[in-house]
């Protein structure tokens, strides 16, 4: 799951992956840091590009990026500021956006570490 929040309108858009939101979220906006991005526990994520995006007098074509874990402030601290979540219910609301990442941070938390194979 991936949250992602525009800083425009300050609409919060929940996709079910990382595939559906960099589909969604054009590579121009995200650039101009229109978008603001945050994994299933509300951790920021950084866009990093592929392929650039290319800009002439005329047009923009949006290019190509993949989310990664990085610094700031986790989607929980800016809850107050959205004016609209676009999500299935229960999680259309801000209280059930803060459940979901309590329970999503819980399971991970109380999630057993994976087995290494020996050497």
């Amino acid at each position: 799951m991936i949250f992602a929040l525009s800083t425009d309108d300050k609409t919060l858009m929940i996709f079910v992956s990382e595939a559906e939101a960099t589909a969604y979220v054009e590579g121009i906006d995200v650039e101009d840091g229109v978008w603001l991005f945050f994994d299933d526990c509300g951790f920021p994520l950084t866009a990093t590009f592929s392929t650039p995006n290319k800009r002439s007098a005329f047009c923009a074509e949006s290019g190509v990026y993949h989310l990664q874990p990085s610094q700031g402030q986790n989607l929980s601290e800016l809850l107050p500021e959205v004016a609209s979540i676009e999500g299935a219910a229960p999680e259309n609301t801000v209280v059930g956006v803060m459940k979901l990442l309590a329970s999503n941070i819980a399971i991970k938390r109380d999630a057993p570490q994976a087995v290494r194979p020996l050497p």
